[in-house]
């Protein structure tokens, strides 16, 4: 069980929003609630994510790069992140480990990055990864062709 899903940032907005300001991610990661939990809940620490090297996703003034300044206020958050795990149980199903077993490695992205765009009242992101192939054998590709 997740919870909302959610995740915010600990912290006074006027805060947060300087940290933002001085680019000083490590200390708003401090106070990360996704972190947070990751620490508690054995699920979420099978997955792994990419260094947060840029500004909170969420919540925007719609076309623009303005933090909200509706009534509501809402602090600046990473609200859209990308997690991925690796199934450590298809390791010997391999064709080649380039990790070595390290799972954790294996599931961290080559690239992860925020887009510019003003779509929305949140930021995309994108995350690259080099994702390893499984053994097959020629009977079985055949018999799924069919």
């Amino acid at each position: 069980h997740f919870g909302d899903l959610n995740y915010r940032i600990d912290g006074d907005n006027k805060d947060l929003r300087a940290l933002v300001a001085n680019k000083d991610y490590r200390k708003l990661l401090k106070d990360d609630q996704l972190l947070k939990e990751r620490q508690t809940n054995s699920l979420l620490q099978t997955f792994h994510e990419g260094k947060l090297r840029f500004d909170p996703t969420y919540r925007y003034d719609k076309n623009t790069d303005n933090y909200d300044t509706s009534k509501k206020h809402r602090a600046p958050a990473w609200c859209d992140r990308i997690l991925f795990s690796r199934d450590c149980a298809t390791k010997k199903e391999l064709y080649r480990d380039a990790h070595g077993g390290d799972d954790a490695r294996a599931a961290l992205p080559l690239h992860y990055s925020r887009p510019h765009s003003h779509f929305s009242d949140h930021r995309p992101i994108m995350a690259l990864y080099r994702v390893q192939v499984i053994k097959t054998s020629s009977d079985k590709k055949a018999m799924a062709r069919k």
